[in-house]
């Protein structure tokens, strides 16, 4: 709690700024209820640098799937006017709580407002509420714009009345924000919906006692995301909607709108360009970049490094261990086959597919495909091939093409009587050009 000797507030009167001091944890506080305060604010009764501290305010909600845990503590709020509190606050034990016995509410800020507005907050109670904190800062220096002390969310499917940060002991849900080394140094933007603030949705769940939530940015408009245990330091700059991630994800960077996004377990220092969406990650996929508007891809476990140009979409099955693969400007419904590796397809490619689920040899490596190849599918059809085999530096010109995605100019091994010895795979100078 503030001290005496502690430089609260300033407020404004008479055309110049009074610095604000006070004991609030007695003596210089004027106790009342809401409803009392409002009285004295509508009426302009209020005494200008005078504290007052709300003894009743409850977190409510109206938002659907929302609802409050009713964990009280009282608001103390500065008079600037005779009509107007100023609505950065404090907060304060309540009489009689346990449920805060641990918590240092003296080093939280809170910005509260004494209107049940819906206008500008959309799960506002206008019946029965008392006031509306729209932004907490606690004692571990998570930062976000509702009471995530009290504001419980529900997800079908996901979790039940979970808090913000929420996790599983002895069958009851517990909220790990009332724990240093569970969770701290979290942040969230606000989420606005027709132009009114609303409740984000933004929950990291644990169905264990196992959390550890740390560093996580989440800019404007970033709502529904889910974050298991063990996710820290991502960082959502903006409109990043729908997301789940798994457990242990760290560092990465979403500069926008990334949505609908699965990441698997261990899914790291991945960095997102704008309007990235529907991507699915296996586990421990690290180091992908994706620059501009891709969607609709789904990579393996353990792909990394790869890097997925502007405007590619469509992309399907990329196979376990993929690294250091780019993808020129408008890729679409690319299949690539287990472990292929360093392939670069320029602009305007369509339809590729590099290797064969069903072949002895998906290994190809070094692939170069030019800018206007379209309905290009290279395959393996020797089942005699040994699996240790890779066919490396096979460069595709320009125009080679079928007709449409259904009739692809097909390159099988066999056609081209290439080898599969170990020596034409230690071979890194031999390429295959077709220029037809």
């Amino acid at each position: 709690m503030p001290t005496a000797t502690k430089k609260l507030a300033y407020y404004y009167k008479d055309g110049q700024y009074y610095e604000v001091t006070a004991d609030l944890a007695g003596g210089g506080v004027v106790e009342t209820t809401w409803s009392d305060l409002k009285a004295l604010r509508d009426g302009g009764n209020l005494t200008p640098g005078a504290f007052y501290r709300i003894t009743d305010y409850q977190c409510t909600t109206v938002s659907s799937n929302a609802s409050s845990a009713g964990h009280q503590f009282d608001v103390i709020v500065l008079a600037l006017e005779t009509n107007k509190l100023a609505e950065e606050a404090w907060a304060a034990h309540h009489a009689g709580d346990t449920y805060f016995a641990n918590s240092k509410l003296e080093a939280w800020r809170i910005w509260y407002s004494l209107d049940n507005d819906t206008t500008k907050y959309g799960w506002a109670d206008s019946s029965s509420g008392k006031g509306v904190i729209y932004r907490m800062i606690d004692e571990f220096d998570n930062d976000l714009p509702y009471d995530f002390k009290n504001i419980l969310f529900s997800r079908t499917g996901k979790y039940t009345n979970s808090y913000t940060f929420g996790y599983t002991e002895n069958e009851t849900i517990k909220d790990a924000s009332l724990i240093g080394t569970k969770c701290s140094d979290n942040v969230m933007k606000p989420y606005f919906s027709m132009d009114a603030a609303r409740l984000n949705f933004n929950v990291f769940y644990s169905s264990n006692s196992e959390s550890n939530w740390f560093n996580n940015f989440l800019g404007k408009n970033c709502g529904y995301n889910t974050f298991s245990y063990g996710c820290n330091h991502n960082v959502f700059e903006e409109v990043c909607q729908n997301n789940i991630f798994g457990n242990g994800c760290r560092y990465n960077i979403i500069k926008e709108s990334l949505s609908m996004t699965n990441f698997g377990a261990g899914c790291s220092y991945n960095t997102f360009g704008c309007s990235c969406d529907s991507i699915y990650f296996g586990t421990n996929c690290r180091f992908n970049i994706f620059e501009g508007e891709n969607s609709e891809i789904v990579l393996g476990n353990n792909c990394s490094g790869n890097l997925f140009g502007y405007k590619t979409f469509y992309i399907t099955n990329v196979g376990n261990y993929c690294s250091d693969n780019t993808f020129g400007n408008n890729c679409t419904e690319v299949a690539l086959g287990t472990n292929c590796c360093y392939n670069e397809f320029g602009d305007y490619c369509r339809c590729v597919s590099f290797g064969d689920s069903s072949a002895t040899v998906n290994y190809c490596q070094y692939n170069v495909v030019e800018s206007g190849c379209k309905n290009l599918y290279i395959t393996s059809s020797d089942t005699t091939a040994s699996s240790s085999n890779q066919l490396q530096n096979v460069r595709i010109h320009a125009g080679v093409q079928g007709t449409d995605s259904s009739n692809r100019r097909t390159i099988t091994i066999p056609d081209r009587n290439l080898a599969y010895s170990t020596d034409y795979y230690a071979n890194g100078s031999q390429t295959v050009v077709l220029d037809d």
